[in-house]
């Protein structure tokens, strides 16, 4: 296989397997698996860092060194995560079964960002069941919210709106019982989008608002300027969808300011987005040299869902500048995106293809690398939609 990849020959892996279960014990077995579990873990959580600076709960983060730094960091983390996806998920569900309760939490933390960023929703709700599993095996309140409230967030990027409410509200109530203000403020944030996308952006403005009342009160100083930052992009944007705009630019102005300087180019186009719409709305010359910023952005990304929305706001943005010709461009790109996206078009509430992840000539025989840890891992898998099974109410 190209570069350092490579594919054991099925007759050598045979012989591995028989050779194995003859010398070695099922201690040995146990231990060979956990360090595989923790070179994943430790790969995943180098990269993690360079595509976000979200607060983490492992406190492995401590010593934990960037895979990339530069320009092309972002781009080669994705590549490494992308080509290792299939073995990062098999690593959550073998650590699962060798009962490393702490290991399977800290991977789905670990894998979160790149999972939800990526679009890769079944991988993100599999991964995240057992996630949930390990932290009431470990009774810890803290990671359970935490578990609950991204299982959540990938529900509701699946579009399971309702479901995804009753993830909130489940992770809300823990983290209040246990008094975790980090969990609160993010189950609370997330409530607002589900309000947001029902058409209730009145709703959506009131859970951002006490969102926005946790962070100042209860998070220390060092903590506070990203999610005001996210503040600024969430309450911008439904301020400008309600044509609120003089309320809307400062917020949205200084969200960008904030991921300008953090280096956090993904937020950043995300906030120039609803900058480009308040542009578009209020006659601003700046609205199509954005959107075709935030294109290129997105696209660079990899972020399938965020280069649908602003395919759709670039199409209305060239009618409305008379350009028929590049507003039908426009519409066809957002159809084909949206067809990569989902595999048949909009979303309708099911998972689709796009949680295979990228496809190519190579995918067949990356899943057989390290086939040790897919077949430690071999269980009966429930099969990611947004009807399949669900974590019960907290206990």
């Amino acid at each position: 296989m190209s570069g350092d990849r490579y594919r054991i020959h099925p007759l050598l892996q045979r012989h591995a397997e028989d050779a194995g279960r003859d010398a070695d014990t099922v201690a040995d077995r146990a231990a060979a698996l956990t360090r595989l579990v923790e070179h994943y873990h430790s790969f995943a959580m180098a990269r993690d860092v360079v595509l976000s600076s979200r607060r983490r709960l492992s406190t492995r983060y401590d010593s934990v060194s960037a895979a990339h730094t530069g320009p092309e960091a972002r781009r080669k983390a994705l590549d490494g995560l992308d080509t290792e996806r299939l073995n990062l998920l098999a690593a959550v569900r073998v650590a699962e079964s060798l009962g490393l309760h702490d290991r399977v939490w800290q991977l789905c933390e670990s894998l979160f960002t790149y999972q939800f960023d990526r679009d890769l929703f079944g991988d993100l709700l599999d991964a995240h069941l057992a996630g949930i599993r390990a932290a009431e095996a470990l009774g810890d309140a803290a990671v359970l919210a935490r578990m609950v409230s991204q299982y959540g967030s990938g529900l509701f990027a699946a579009h399971d709106d309702a479901e995804a409410r009753v993830q909130f509200e489940r992770a809300r109530r823990i983290a209040v019982e246990c008094g975790d203000a980090l969990a609160e403020q993010s189950a609370t944030e997330w409530t607002g989008f589900v309000h947001e996308r029902a058409g209730a952006p009145e709703s959506a403005l009131e859970c951002f608002e006490r969102s926005r009342a946790i962070i100042r009160s209860r998070f220390a100083p060092e903590h506070r300027p990203r999610p005001l930052a996210l503040y600024g992009l969430n309450a911008g944007r439904v301020l400008v969808s309600v044509g609120r705009y003089d309320e809307a630019r400062p917020e949205l102005l200084a969200a960008a300011e904030f991921f300008r300087t953090n280096g956090e180019r993904g937020n950043l186009a995300k906030v120039e987005l609803p900058l480009a719409e308040l542009e578009l709305r209020t006659g601003g010359a700046d609205a199509l040299p954005r959107l075709e910023r935030v294109l290129a952005v997105f696209a660079e990304l990899r972020m399938r869902s965020w280069q649908v929305t602003a395919l759709e706001l670039l199409a209305e943005a060239l009618d409305g500048a008379g350009n028929a010709e590049k507003a039908l461009l426009g519409g066809r790109k957002r159809r084909i995106s949206r067809w990569c996206w989902d595999g048949s078009g909009p979303p309708r509430g099911r998972i689709r293809t796009a949680e295979r992840g990228p496809r190519s000539p190579r995918s067949p025989a990356r899943a057989r690398r390290c086939s040790c840890l897919r077949r430690a891992s071999r269980a009966p898998r429930r099969r990611s939609t947004s009807a399949g099974p669900r974590p019960g109410p907290a206990g």
